[in-house]
């Protein structure tokens, strides 16, 4: 099986957002990070601010927990490749929006690995 995927993308919900998206900007085998629910307002994003592959956020408009203005304002501070996607009308969990979750989610890895 090793060697089989050329192309890797690591993503991750809330804390695992935080702690993919690390990994995956050091690993040389990942082209894309993707954060789900980024928790920018609890740990420190600086790291991406070096991260020169692909950074994606997906995010709700109303989490409450990781408020989405804090997740646009480190967006806005980061170099590109970047995209944030955000989901009208979900909560941190995406309760009754998981459909768009997953949608968001294809349309990027199409987007971003097939195109």
């Amino acid at each position: 099986m090793a060697g089989k995927y050329k192309r890797l993308v690591v993503a991750g919900h809330s804390f695992g957002a935080w702690a993919g998206m690390k990994v995956g900007c050091e690993d040389g085998r990942v082209q894309i990070v993707t954060g789900i629910g980024t928790p920018v307002n609890f740990v420190n994003m600086d790291f991406l601010r070096d991260c020169r592959k692909p950074k994606i956020f997906i995010h709700g408009t109303l989490d409450k927990l990781i408020p989405v203005d804090k997740v646009e304002w480190i967006y806005s501070e980061l170099p590109e490749p970047k995209e944030l996607v955000k989901i009208e009308g979900a909560d941190h969990f995406f309760t009754g929006k998981l459909d768009e979750l997953a949608g968001a989610v294809s349309g990027l890895i199409e987007e971003y690995l097939i195109a």
